[in-house]
């Protein structure tokens, strides 16, 4: 942990913006999405990183690398995703069935699905496989994102403060919250928006 403190200290945010593009752009780095969100949270919080500065650059990182991949599958990306998905469990019958679930959605349908733990990695393949117009998807991404980022920076500085006044180990809190709003989330997408059930 120290080692990557270290690591974090000389390179700060331009890492954490990379790490976060790369994995947007669906590069398979090992490093959870969550976790560098998390981190440039936790890092504001405690004054390392300006936070606007920080939520700049993570929402830049979602919204470029999400609209990036999204290009990419709606443009040359269908004829791999149906040749090879199934190695991974994504059959045509299932590639078919996610592109008709989003074929009419709206940016806000769109963003909470970028927000609900789950569909997140999901629906910018369903989106690029339904053929959505490009200021559909980004607008959805753009408020999917700003949520999640939002969603993240509450958690670090709550989290922070929790820590410090009541002496609470800081990923529980992290953890008890994450999954509290993620149901919540979950539970009202599913009932406003049966689409993406």
């Amino acid at each position: 942990m120290d080692q990557i403190n270290a690591f974090l200290d000389v390179y700060g945010l331009a890492a954490l913006f990379v790490l976060l593009l790369l994995k947007s752009l669906g590069v398979p780095i090992p490093i959870p999405n969550d976790l560098i969100m998390l981190s440039m949270a936790i890092r504001a919080a405690e004054g390392r990183m300006v936070a606007w500065q920080a939520f700049l650059a993570g929402l830049i990182a979602l919204v470029l690398g999400g609209t990036l991949q999204f290009l990419a599958i709606r443009t040359v990306g269908r004829g791999p995703l149906y040749r090879y998905g199934r190695h991974v469990g994504l059959t045509p019958a299932r590639l078919d069935a996610a592109a008709a679930k989003v074929k009419q959605s709206s940016p806000v349908s769109i963003g909470l699905a970028i927000v609900t733990p789950g569909l997140r990695s999901m629906v910018v393949t369903a989106c690029g496989l339904a053929g959505l117009r490009l200021r559909t998807y980004a607008s959805g991404q753009i408020v999917g994102s700003a949520l999640l980022l939002s969603l993240y920076f509450f958690l670090g500085y709550v989290g922070r403060f929790v820590m410090l006044r009541l002496g609470v180990i800081l990923p529980l809190t992290i953890l008890i919250g994450f999954v509290a709003v993620g149901m919540a989330i979950w539970v009202i997408t599913n009932r406003n928006h049966p689409q993406f059930s």
